[in-house]
């Protein structure tokens, strides 16, 4: 009986980590009627974390011509008295493509501001745009976002 118990109790909380992930809409667009920092509605958001010696990100996203893209910056570190330099660090977002259909894919800020926001223009061209996120001192990742139409 107290074995069938645990082996409930186990499952049920294995069951519960499997369906509360809070970052599940990561680079997919997200419809919302409140309007957002562009002055229309919905966003995309990407969480972007680096560390001491490393800088990960989701390597491609989904955002509409119009909308808002979001990139969360998270510092990591497993040293607590590092965590507030991380924090300083300049987070830097530029556009790579070549042409200058990319103008509007830039941004800077610190981990201490937690979210670079990015507003796409109704404009844009869909198909895919390289960028660069560099972090100072640290490194520099080159992810993509593919922008679809309204």
């Amino acid at each position: 009986m107290k074995r069938a118990i645990t082996l409930m109790l186990a499952m049920t909380m294995m069951t519960g980590c499997a369906f509360f992930d809070p970052y599940r809409d990561e680079g997919i667009f997200i419809l919302k009627d409140t309007p957002n920092a562009c002055g229309s509605t919905g966003y995309t958001y990407a969480l972007v974390t680096y560390g001491d010696s490393h800088i990960a990100g989701l390597p491609l996203s989904t955002v509409h011509a119009g909308a808002e893209f979001r990139l969360v910056l998270k510092p990591i570190s497993f040293d607590s008295g590092q965590l507030s330099d991380l924090e300083d660090r300049t987070v830097k977002i530029t556009g790579k493509s070549a042409g200058p259909g990319d103008d509007w894919l830039s941004g800077s800020g610190t981990g201490a501001d937690e979210t670079i926001v990015i507003c796409v223009p109704d404009d844009t061209e869909p198909g895919d745009y390289s960028y660069l996120i560099n972090v100072d001192g640290i490194g520099t990742l080159d992810p993509r976002v593919q922008v679809i139409g309204h």
